[in-house]
This record gives C-alpha cells, structure tokens and sequence, in this order.
C-alpha cells in the first residue's frame, strides 16, 4: 500500500528540494507514531468533518518510554544533553510546524463534568481546531492528525461486511421459514428489552421524584451522545445543572398536581378501555396480520386459516375487487333478487335480533 499524503490547509508554498525531503523524514515518523500499539487515538467531528486526534500526554508518555524515535527525528541535534521533557517538546514543536498535527480543544458542551461523572470526558467526540496563534506544544491539550493513515484490511473486510449484510436483508423474503423466525425473535427480544428498559428508568424516576423531589435516573448516559460502552458506565446518578450542582428539587405541590393528573388519566384510559375479549380478539388478528408481513406463515398455516375462515380472502385478494359496479341495494338482495327483511335476518331492521341469532357469525366477523 503506499503511504498517505499529509494534507494542509490554506495556500501551499513551493518547496525546495531539501525541504520536500525533510518533509517526507518526518511524515515517515509521524506514520511509525500511527501503528497499533504506540500512541493511542480516538475518532472526532471538527467542524462537520471526522479526524483522528490524540492526547498530549499520550504523546509525551510514548516519546518518553521511546527516545530512539525522538534521536532519529532530531538528527543533527544535541539531545543527548538535553531534559526529556525539553526533547518531547522540541519533537512536538517540528511536528506542529510541519502541519503534521494541530492542536484542538473541547466544545462548550463537554467543558463541564457530564451527568454522574466527577470529571471531564476523557476522549470528546467532537472538538473544535484553534487558531494559528495558538499552535503550540501543550500535553494537556488534543491534537489531530492531519494527514490520513494507510488504508487497513480491516477496512476492507468491514466493507464487504456491510454489502453482504445488505444484500442478506434484501434476501430474506426467500429465506427459509426457519431462519425467519429466529431473525424475527432475536430482533423482537432485543426491542423489548430496549422498551422494559426505558420504562424502568421512568418508573424509577417517577417514584424517587414523587416521594423525594430529588431528579435521578437509572443509566444517566442511556440516551447521551457516547459510545455503547459509556452509555452503561453510570448506573445510577441524579441530574446536575451547568454548575455540576445536582439540580433543585421539585416543591411539594408540583408532585401534588402532577399525582393528580396522573391518577385522571389512569381513569379516563380505564373508561375508554375495551374489554378483555374484544382485546383478546384484536390482538389476534394484529398477530395474523404481522406474521403475514413478515412472510412467517407457512403453507399449511394459511390452509389452516383459510378452512377455519370459510372462503377467506387475502388483503391482496380484496384490494383487487372492483366494487364500482355495484350498487348499494344490491347488498341487501337475496339469491332470488328480493331485498332482505328482518325475518330474513336484515341486521339495520333488527340488530340485537341478529346478534341474538347468530352469535357465531358475529365472532366469526370480529375475528377476521
């Protein structure tokens, strides 16, 4: 693979031969800099666009442990007389020069201890480049690279990944029955996991801000900007204000009021609820109807359903019926072309007669 460019910004001056030639020295060091297991880095967003920086102090730790890199950049150089540290910032300052890194800050946002955190993110995932004037060796600061690294077959492999998965999901119509259950299950499971979860944390918070006022949530960082990982390092926290003072607890009548409005809403769904069959009964025909989306059914199922509903027609089989010829009254006609009564079981005639007469054919109805 060849070796990445460094990429500069603003208008680029004509460089001579040895300048291009010290250039390249030091861009071969800066790559030796990138390769696993020397100095750590972390993904940001600047300004909209993704780098990879690291922390100062990450750099002067590696320089420190590895002088042998610091002698060969150097060449020409006296370091051997020199203080580490003088020799870290010498090679930091040529590195900084050279536009091979540039230092960066932290937003506003991530300026102050995140909720249940005592002290400032470790790795940000967005950071803000500063001024020209400002470009100096600093370890507590964030620098980024500016040049990008050479293209690793992981990349790859991740790239092909991604396309097999895509075209795995375009593919699942004509997946087996089997595997579509167990994708169907596992995604199922995973969503209703997420949703108990959500719940408990309002519920937990619900109850200690009921009796305490005090805000606390369970997994504080659940729906934060970071990574999986940080979202379960908190379990447990209370909300803090800008200050990183936990935030002022609710008065008594507030709770009051909200427990009021609560238990009105408790009563209104209540009234307004259906009873436990009508519920029972849609909640069946809403399985159906997923499981025919998803293709789930198999060949003996729908046989099944189409002899237990008599002549069953299909969404797709309905949708197809032209009912522009036909006319209301037509509706009501017998096979002999005579309109039906309410001994003939007319159901606008007599409506709970028919309900009487035919409980059967009612359910059958509510369940299709």
């Amino acid at each position: 693979m060849g070796k990445a460019k460094p990429k500069f910004k603003g208008p680029q001056k004509e460089m001579t031969a040895e300048q291009a030639e010290k250039l390249r020295k030091w861009h071969d060091v800066a790559l030796s800099l990138r390769k696993p297991g020397t100095v750590d880095w972390r993904e940001a967003v600047v300004s909209r666009t993704r780098v990879e920086y690291f922390r100062g102090k990450d750099m002067a730790e590696h320089l420190k442990s590895h002088t042998a890199t610091i002698d060969n950049a150097l060449d020409g150089i006296d370091t051997a007389s020199m203080p580490v540290d003088e020799q870290v910032q010498l090679f930091m300052t040529v590195m900084i020069q050279m536009g091979l890194a540039i230092r960066a800050d932290r937003v506003e946002a991530d300026r102050t201890p995140r909720q249940g955190k005592k002290g400032l993110i470790k790795w940000p995932k967005k950071l803000l480049q500063l001024p020209g004037e400002d470009q100096v060796w600093n370890p507590k600061a964030f620098y980024i690279w500016s040049f990008a690294r050479p293209t690793s077959p992981w990349l790859y492999l991740g790239s092909i990944s991604i396309v097999l998965l895509v075209a795995a999901v375009c593919l699942y119509p004509l997946a087996p029955l089997k595997l579509k259950w167990q994708v169907i299950s596992v995604l199922s499971v995973l969503l209703i996991l997420m949703f108990v979860l959500i719940a408990l944390r309002g519920l937990i918070y619900a109850v200690i801000w009921l009796a305490t006022g005090r805000h606390v949530w369970l997994l504080p960082l659940f729906f934060a900007d970071v990574s999986v990982r940080e979202s379960f390092s908190v379990l447990i926290a209370e909300s803090v204000d800008d200050d990183g003072k936990p935030v002022e607890r609710s008065p008594f009548w507030t709770r009051l009021v909200a427990i009021a409005v609560a238990v009105a809403v408790v009563h209104a769904l209540r009234s307004v609820a259906p009873d436990r069959a009508a519920t029972a009964r849609r909640v069946k025909r809403m399985n159906r109807s997923v499981m025919e989306y998803f293709e789930l059914l198999s060949m003996d199922d729908m046989a099944k359903l189409g002899g237990a509903s008599g002549d069953f027609v299909s969404e797709a089989d309905a949708a197809n019926i032209d009912l522009s010829e036909t006319q209301p009254g037509d509706l009501n006609e017998d096979a002999t072309g005579g309109t039906s009564s309410a001994a003939d079981g007319d159901t606008r005639a007599n409506p709970d007669q028919y309900r009487e007469g035919a409980p059967n054919q009612q359910i059958h109805d509510e369940e299709l």
